[in-house]
């Protein structure tokens, strides 16, 4: 059994416009005990992943996943859930 109580998966490619405020939203959630945070970019040619990591700097169970070429968002939301270890999983869109 995993003490992370919810993983957060999202799914991400091009969304630097929306980033910021969806990122302040999810970290700024409250009554979770340990969350985890997975991202799986989809090859962004924008500033996506920078953006992730910025804003999760510091922070403990985070995943930044980029992809090696485009997968399309259900095999790289397949991937973040695999990758997932909480008693529960929570999907994100990026927007």
């Amino acid at each position: 059994m995993t003490d992370i109580d919810v993983s957060f998966v999202m799914t991400v490619y091009n969304k630097e416009y929306y980033l910021p405020s969806v990122l302040k939203a999810l970290l700024n959630q409250t009554g979770l005990k340990n969350p985890e945070y997975i991202f799986i970019d989809d090859v962004s040619s924008d500033n996506s992943v920078q953006i992730i990591k910025e804003a999760t700097a510091g922070l403990k169970n985070v995943k930044i996943v980029i992809n090696e070429k485009n997968c399309g968002i259900s095999k790289s939301t397949n991937k973040g859930i695999a990758l997932a270890t909480g008693e529960y999983t929570r999907l994100l869109d990026s927007d």
